[in-house]
């Protein structure tokens, strides 16, 4: 009897360390009329879609943790439903998303997080 009651412990504490150790990464998502983005793979990697047919360029630009001082961008040119993904790097921390708009500001979502 004690034996299974010993085993029993023992897989619940293995359970409860394997679900404790376990770190959720949430992906990053922005978006704005005409645009998208998110991250993947760990939040490692960005994609950026283009979200509406009128000819204008998007962008995702983007710190990273190992350069946390850098804006990086991510431009997409290939037009509506299309993806533009970046390579594998450091974890990306905060994102937004841009619509480009000639001779104005460009059209961009909040930072998130």
């Amino acid at each position: 009897m004690q034996k299974t009651g010993m085993r029993r412990a023992a897989a619940a504490l293995v359970a409860v360390a394997a679900i404790a150790g376990a770190s959720p990464a949430f992906a990053l998502r922005a978006a704005t009329d005409g645009a998208r983005a998110e991250t993947f793979s760990h939040n490692k990697k960005i994609r950026v879609l283009d979200t509406k047919r009128d000819g204008k360029k998007v962008k995702a630009e983007y710190y990273r943790a190992a350069s946390p001082g850098t804006k990086r961008t991510l431009w997409n040119d290939k037009g509506k439903g299309h993806w533009t993904k970046s390579g594998s790097g450091s974890r990306i921390f905060r994102i937004h998303v841009c619509k480009e708009i000639n001779h104005a500001p460009d059209k961009c979502s909040a930072w998130r997080p």
